[in-house]
């Protein structure tokens, strides 16, 4: 029963195991094992891979869009409150992930593009916009600078012009006659006065407005009396005057009384 032979078989060898990749996680080492020999009398070997998530950081970064209101002269007294400034915000936000093992820049992403609202340019009464909207509504990125964009409000150029309809009423003896007679009254003249207003957008010039004042009344004349004449018109009556009305001319003729006639004496 002796032992005449006491052997184990020779040295082996693991193998070195690559690490599997886990979606969104990092390992901390590419492979793990060892390939050195190995004899019975190598001890029990462990080995441990941890996986990491990515460290995440955030920047922002705000882009501005203003619109501004002022007055082309920049006269604001007893004038109407300008629109308030208008201002839109688009945030940005950079996410930047590295390697939790490494520190390593893995992804660097901004967050895409935005984009501003065209602003429809607000009215003030008797004022008028050089821009009938303001702003862009083109796409903006992280990269774009801050924009500005100012409104002016300018008064209309108004223009005036005056125009004049006249009524006479003469007066005169319907033959011929005044010699001897009483004085005829003086002619009657009345004058009625209209204003013709344009007013023109200050920054392209076209006619925004174009009115008349209004209509007019011009009251009925009574004919004045003359003893022992008769006129053909005991009033000329009223009429309502526009601007375009033709100048108005009466002629209001007296005619001698007939004298009644004188008893012949017996």
């Amino acid at each position: 029963d002796e032992v005449i032979s006491d052997t184990w078989s020779p040295a082996q060898k693991f193998s070195i195991v690559t690490t599997p990749n886990i979606d969104g996680y990092y390992a901390d080492q590419a492979q793990a094992g060892s390939d050195a020999a190995v004899t019975n009398e190598s001890p029990d070997t462990t080995y441990d891979v941890y996986y990491l998530a990515p460290d995440t950081t955030e920047n922002t970064k705000t882009i501005t869009q203003t619109i501004k209101y002022v007055y082309a002269d920049g006269e604001t007294a007893n004038r109407p409150t300008l629109p308030t400034t208008n201002i839109q915000s688009l945030t940005f936000i950079e996410t930047i992930k590295r390697n939790p093992i490494t520190g390593e820049i893995i992804s660097r992403e901004w967050s895409p593009a935005q984009k501003f609202s065209i602003v429809k340019t607000p009215n003030i009464t008797g004022y008028y916009a050089d821009q009938a909207q303001a702003g862009s509504d083109s796409a903006v990125n992280h990269e774009n600078p801050d924009t500005e964009y100012i409104v002016q409000y300018a008064p209309g150029k108004v223009t005036t012009e005056d125009k004049t309809v006249t009524q006479t009423i003469k007066y005169e003896y319907a033959d011929g006659v005044t010699e001897g007679r009483p004085t005829l009254p003086a002619d009657n003249t009345i004058t009625v006065d209209f204003t013709h207003t344009i007013v023109r957008d200050p920054w392209t010039d076209e006619v925004v407005s174009d009115t008349w004042s209004p209509a007019q009344t011009i009251n009925p004349v009574e004919s004045p009396t003359i003893d022992g004449f008769t006129p053909d018109h005991a009033e000329i009556p009223g009429k309502t005057i526009t601007y375009d009305s033709e100048n108005l001319e009466y002629v209001v003729k007296y005619t001698k009384d007939e004298e009644p006639n004188k008893p012949t004496p017996e």
